[in-house]
């Protein structure tokens, strides 16, 4: 496997363990304060004065998925003017996070608490009591009720709401979240999000520097078939809300969607910035990790290893009875996640899993079984969907695929593969070069040339002396029919 691979896992599998022992909310790791250049939201209630300007500040916040630092603003509101419900309403929409994962008990606990204040200080107007009757499905039975159900009354209840104030922007906004957060994972249809959209559309139009609309139709898009149609958006939302670490770094799934490493890694470093200004440590390392992953698609090598000596060191020891291990580690993981029924992050780690296996089995002399095991885990990973937490797959089974194939010397089905994979995760280098290997490899030169050429033409700003961008120089420089020493061939040092 190469290097540049071996570096991308190295971090992903750090930035894993580090999340997976994160706290549910991250309170402790965000100081106090009233980050400005939110985007502009007008929310209006039934609130004192002062009381207002805070609430609107931490709408603005919440629909940029900064909660912690929402549910502080939305307390001051409260504290400003205690006869405000829908304070409490948004301290209680802090503590849930529609499209990230289900809240923890203690969070749940936490948001019921709110909503029951909101519920006893009492509503001032149908339209409030609209809203808090809402939320209300979602938290008042989450003891017996399980999380699907209450997310889709609570969906239902946002589109009478939505029906009963057509002009009303956050209650638009809300539903249009709403019908995300409880979308068919397995329809890639897509008939939520699609309709999620079109509200959002309309929206985007008519208030263009709303931040939450930008960014929920970032979300609406974020899938490989419906990622161009979020451009616009993409390359709005930082600037509307240049003040939140998450605007900045979100576009970066629709411009990594798309194959626009560039564009992916101003957008991160604007984002890690702003995330160690607030001391989110946790939006740092995500930012981090984003930024490797596109620094390595240009050839960028020394500066993805730049990011990576700002983490702690983690390792490999490159032998065969550790990765034996680790695949053994992954078996065990896969099936905890399954008995706590996350079926969806089961699959995600069994997919990793084969990829190694198959890795392991072609390293013991198996090369027929290795590519069965393989194209399962291809197989697998696209009847999966995306999900809105990540932009895609780190490196996708299918390049991988490709990948093995090359080392058994099947020019032509690994170009298959690669090609394939370039039409759902267009523009990565090792794919590019593989599709240039493996068509030079099957006596495809004049596609081996427009491989070749493609690499360096998205790679421009590559390290020069990587293997891969010399030889493509060499290749495309060359008029003999064969070059002394093929890149398939090349490429079988380094896997």
């Amino acid at each position: 496997m190469g290097l540049c691979n071996s570096a991308r896992f190295t971090l992903s599998g750090f930035l894993l363990a580090w999340t997976l022992g994160a706290p549910a909310h991250e309170d402790e790791l965000i100081p106090s304060g009233a980050p400005d250049k939110l985007g502009e939201v007008n929310f209006p209630i039934s609130c004192s004065a002062a009381a207002q300007i805070e609430f609107n500040r931490a709408m603005a916040m919440l629909h940029s998925f900064f909660y912690p630092e929402a549910g502080r603003t939305f307390a001051k509101a409260a504290e400003l003017d205690p006869s405000c419900a829908m304070a409490h309403w948004g301290s209680a929409m802090s503590w849930w996070y529609p499209l990230w994962f289900p809240p923890a008990r203690e969070s749940l606990l936490l948001g019921k608490a709110e909503l029951d204040k909101a519920v006893a200080v009492g509503a001032k107007t149908e339209r409030e009591r609209a809203y808090i009757n809402a939320l209300t499905l979602f938290y008042g039975d989450f003891e017996k009720a399980d999380h699907t159900a209450r997310s889709l009354a609570y969906e239902r209840a946002m589109a009478k709401l939505h029906d009963a104030y057509p002009n009303d922007t956050e209650a638009a906004a809300l539903y249009a979240l709403a019908l995300q957060s409880t979308a068919d994972p397995n329809d890639k249809s897509y008939p939520n999000q699609l309709r999620s959209a079109a509200i959002l559309e309309k929206l985007f139009v008519q208030t263009p520097h709303h931040p939450g609309v930008a960014h929920y139709l970032i979300h609406a898009y974020d899938y490989p078939e419906l990622a161009p149609r979020a451009l616009g958006a993409a390359r709005s939302y930082g600037k509307i809300a240049p003040a939140m670490p998450h605007a900045l770094h979100m576009p970066s799934h629709t411009f990594i969607a798309l194959g626009l490493w560039r564009e992916s890694i101003e957008s991160n470093l604007a984002a890690g910035v702003e995330a160690r200004r607030l001391g989110w440590k946790q939006e740092e390392l995500h930012t981090m990790d984003y930024l490797v992953y596109a620094y390595l698609q240009l050839g960028e090598s020394e500066s993805a290893k730049a990011v990576l000596a700002r983490l702690p060191k983690a390792t490999r020891a490159g032998a065969l009875p550790q990765a034996e291990t680790e695949i053994a580690q992954l078996t065990h993981l896969r099936d905890k996640l399954l008995q706590a029924k996350q079926d969806y992050w089961a699959k995600q780690v069994d997919i990793q899993r084969q990829a190694g296996e198959a890795w392991i089995t072609w390293s013991q002399g198996d090369a027929q079984q290795a590519l069965a095991i393989m194209r399962g885990a291809a197989d697998l990973e696209e009847s999966t969907y995306k999900h809105p937490v990540t932009p895609g797959q780190l490196l996708p089974a299918r390049e991988l695929l490709g990948d093995l194939l090359l080392q058994v010397d099947r020019g032509g089905e690994a170009l298959t593969e690669y090609e394939t994979a370039l039409r759902l995760t267009p523009n990565r280098f090792n794919a590019l070069y593989g599709a240039a290997c493996a068509a030079e490899l099957s006596g495809e030169r004049y596609k081996a040339a427009r491989y070749f050429q493609m690499l360096l033409d998205m790679a421009a700003t590559a390290d020069p002396e990587r293997q891969e961008i010399r030889y493509a120089k060499t290749f495309l420089s060359t008029t003999s029919a064969h070059s002394s020493r093929s890149c398939s061939e090349q490429s079988k040092g380094v896997k």
